[in-house]
């Protein structure tokens, strides 16, 4: 390994060394494949143009809700945002906004990957009587 201290140089032998990117991988998580959120029909969203799609949530066994993040896309001419948030799959289907805001048409066939999305996890929230906040019951 090579370094560098008050301008020079010097190579030093790398002992005991562990490489911290040694199980990263590019395919993703291998333990859970995440969940596919997939347009269910071709859109065609004019320019500048908002529109409700219908989507297929895949890998989500049964009904639930998914989390997923929004999604901006800028290529060239094509511009496209796609809000994150909670996503409520029933029986496999659900509704997805998306925004076109580039000058020319958004067209997409059925079938695309629109985004990818995981689990949510629910946390039981237990209420509370007569909370002081700021001095006040």
């Amino acid at each position: 390994m090579m370094v560098v201290r008050d301008g020079k140089a010097t190579f030093v032998e790398e002992t005991g060394v562990e490489d911290p990117f040694k199980n990263w991988s590019l395919e993703g998580d291998t333990k859970e494949e995440r969940i596919r959120v997939v347009l269910n029909e071709d859109i065609d969203i004019r320019p500048f143009f908002t529109q409700m799609v219908n989507v297929g949530v895949e890998n989500l066994e049964g009904d639930g809700e998914v989390i997923m993040q929004a999604k901006l896309i800028s290529t060239g001419m094509c511009n496209v945002v796609i809000p994150g948030g909670v996503l409520a799959s029933m029986g496999g289907k659900a509704q997805v906004k998306i925004e076109n805001l580039g000058p020319s048409r958004l067209q997409w066939k059925k079938g695309r990957i629109i985004a990818r999305a995981d689990r949510c996890q629910h946390v039981q929230v237990q209420r509370q009587e007569n909370v002081i906040q700021e001095g006040r019951l």
